[in-house]
C-alpha cells in the first residue's frame, strides 16, 4: 500500500511538472509574427546607438570604476556596453520578451 502511494504521488509530481514546463517550451519556439519582425528592425538600430552611447559613457565612468571596488569595471561594461550589444546582436529576430531564455537555453 505505501508503494502505491508513493508511486501516485511520483506520477502526480511529474505529470504537474510536465504541465508548467511545456507552455514555457512552447513559448520558446514560437515563431515571432512578420510585424514583429518588421518593428524588430528599427529598435536593432536604436539598441545599436545605445550600446555606441554606453561604450561613450563607460570610458569616462572607467576612471572611477578602476579605483573602486573589485570587478565594478566589469559590471560598468555589462550595464553599459554588454548587455545594449546582446541584446542588439545576440536576440532572435521579433523576439523582445524571452530572448534571455533562448540564449542562456543554447549556450
Amino acid at each position: 500500500m505505501k508503494t502505491i502511494k508513493h508511486g501516485l504521488v511520483c506520477i502526480m509530481i511529474m505529470t504537474f511538472t510536465m504541465a508548467i514546463s511545456s507552455p514555457a517550451l512552447a513559448s520558446l519556439n514560437e515563431r515571432p509574427s512578420g510585424a514583429a519582425m518588421a518593428v524588430d528592425i528599427p529598435i536593432r538600430v536604436l539598441s545599436l546607438g545605445l550600446t555606441l552611447v554606453g561604450f561613450a559613457v563607460f570610458i569616462p565612468t572607467l576612471l572611477f570604476t578602476a579605483f573602486g571596488e573589485e570587478g565594478s569595471v566589469g559590471m560598468a561594461w555589462d550595464g553599459l556596453v554588454g548587455e545594449p550589444a546582446e541584446f542588439t546582436f545576440r536576440r532572435p529576430l521579433g523576439k523582445f520578451d524571452d530572448w534571455r531564455q533562448i540564449k542562456d537555453g543554447q549556450d
